[in-house]
């Protein structure tokens, strides 16, 4: 089967015709494909805060905070080696 873009009624209702249970599953799939990558960009986000993050602040695996104290001349880097926990957090710079 190859891929089509269709993007307008027509089109869909053309190549699609009756077969709205195969519809409803493809729209389904990508709408779920797309939750779990803003999910997976959520969780990557950078966290920041005028505190240290040990003790303080939860992480997923391999995330990093960033402690803006002693903004605007110096921040603290931090990256968390530990995973849904508030402890674990290492100095990076």
């Amino acid at each position: 089967m190859s891929r089509q873009i269709l993007k307008t009624y027509q089109s869909i209702k053309q190549n699609v015709g009756d077969s709205t249970d195969r519809f409803v599953q493809d729209y389904s799939a990508v709408k779920n494909n797309l939750d779990d990558a803003l999910k997976l960009i959520e969780s990557m986000k950078t966290l920041s805060g005028p505190q240290t993050p040990e003790g303080n602040v939860t992480s997923n695996l391999s995330q990093i905070f960033i402690d803006t104290t002693g903004a605007p001349t110096s921040v603290t880097m931090y990256f968390n080696e530990s995973v849904g926990a508030n402890t674990g957090w290492v100095v990076v710079v």
